[in-house]
């Protein structure tokens, strides 16, 4: 994660700082864990699709000791990996069912 998610490009739309406050007031930073039996574990994160279906750009994936900031799309997710975001609790709750246990 680190600096690039707060830096800005050409694409990047300005946001008033008040917003930005207001944006950081409302993120936390959400640890989920790939559940055995769920609808990611397996799937690579291109099949997840979290930019295009939830917005999410930005994450960091462990998996056992090893920690990486910029996975590749063609990684496959596996149980007990966990992703960490820095979203909202509403962006974490639509999902949670992701990687929870069907």
């Amino acid at each position: 994660m680190g600096y690039v998610m707060f830096s800005r490009n050409k694409e990047t739309p300005r946001i008033p700082a008040r917003d930005v406050e207001n944006l950081f007031k409302a993120t936390h930073v959400h640890t989920l864990h790939v559940e055995p039996g769920s609808i990611a574990e397996g799937k690579t994160l291109a099949e997840l699709d979290l930019k295009n279906r939830y917005g999410i750009i930005e994450f960091g994936l462990r998996r056992g000791d090893s920690r990486f900031t910029h996975a590749e799309d063609t990684t496959q997710l596996v149980a007990g990996d966990t992703l960490i975001f820095f979203i909202t609790d509403q962006k974490a709750g639509e999902i949670h069912p992701l990687f929870s246990r069907k």
